[in-house]
């Protein structure tokens, strides 16, 4: 879902036309989640996580945005489980060791350095139970 409501003419079309700005579109898709779950049925969402940001094509989410996700769903209960990426792997982290977390786009940031990261270098993994 970071990247509903943002520009997908990067990737998914060149029609101009299409272009969106919408940082909260992942509001309205959450909600459209929650309806076509069924009642005792469950929706697994993971985003990136870390310091909010939209990098035009998609975004970042923060704690706050996850909230915003638990909120619009109105789940009966949920878990959230955080994990953040080292260079021997993703490990089980708490969210507050997270929250600097950035995301490495090749397409904007170039080559790679450091971590090495292929892309977020912390995810959100949220149960929400109907």
């Amino acid at each position: 879902i970071e990247h509903i409501g943002l520009d997908n003419t990067l990737l998914y079309t060149s029609d101009g036309s299409r272009r969106e700005d919408d940082s909260q579109g992942y509001r309205s898709a959450v909600r459209e989640f929650r309806r076509m779950t069924k009642l005792g049925g469950r929706c697994l969402i993971t985003v990136p996580y870390g310091k909010a940001v939209v990098r035009n094509w998609f975004q970042v989410f923060d704690a706050a945005m996850v909230e915003n996700i638990v909120a619009e769903f109105q789940p009966r209960s949920h878990e959230i489980e955080y994990f953040g990426y080292h260079p021997d792997g993703w490990r089980k982290e708490a969210p507050e060791n997270l929250v600097d977390a950035t995301f490495f786009d090749i397409h904007q940031d170039g080559r790679p350095t450091g971590d090495m990261a292929a892309g977020a270098r912390a995810v959100v993994c949220l149960q929400l139970d109907l």
